[in-house]
């Protein structure tokens, strides 16, 4: 957590997709709903990323994530060493708010908020906030449900890119197969 109060959010934009990383959540559990959630080979898949497309609201945008389903479709490679052969699915979609009050210490972090969503991350109360290490490098940090249990289940990844452009945002929500509507 010093690590993460010691960085500023990005300094530019989000724009594109990201190559993800989970790191060590610092107990036991969880570790387990990290990788049950965000390891599966088959639902939702490993995830890979996220994307994200600026919005003409500065400060504003739209995201979602990127796993790798294994055993489906066309072999897909997004140039990560493990978990990489098989189909892109990008699924979960997300509003940001740039500069936005932290969770953890109050100071300005990239919010990635996916509650209100209509999808699994929403009806979790999923929450991230990402902040810059490096340009092209990111630490963020997910919570998920009620605000009283959040501070013990921070979820630590790194954000690594951008690696490619981000997918229009009308057929990510072809995609996700949710019925959600973004405002």
């Amino acid at each position: 957590m010093s690590i993460f109060s010691g960085l500023a959010p990005p300094s530019l934009p989000l724009e594109g997709e990201y190559l993800a990383e989970l790191l060590d959540a610092g107990t036991g559990m969880n570790n387990m709903l990290a990788t049950l959630g965000f390891g599966n080979p088959v639902l939702p898949g490993f995830w890979v990323g996220k994307g994200f497309c600026s919005e003409g609201d500065i400060g504003r945008s739209k995201g979602y994530n990127l796993f790798m389903v294994q055993g489906e479709g066309q072999g897909e490679s997004v140039g990560m060493e493990r978990n990489t052969e098989g189909r892109l699915v990008r699924k979960y979609h997300m509003t940001t708010q740039a500069q936005a009050p932290s969770f953890w210490d109050k100071n300005p972090s990239l919010e990635l908020d996916y509650r209100g969503m209509q999808h699994f991350l929403g009806r979790m109360g999923m929450r991230d906030e990402v902040r810059e290490v490096v340009p092209g490098l990111y630490l963020g940090l997910g919570s998920f449900g009620a605000r009283e249990s959040r501070k013990s289940q921070a979820l630590p990844f790194l954000l690594r890119g951008p690696f490619r452009p981000p997918l229009p945002l009308g057929e990510v929500l072809l995609l996700d197969g949710d019925g959600d509507e973004w405002d």
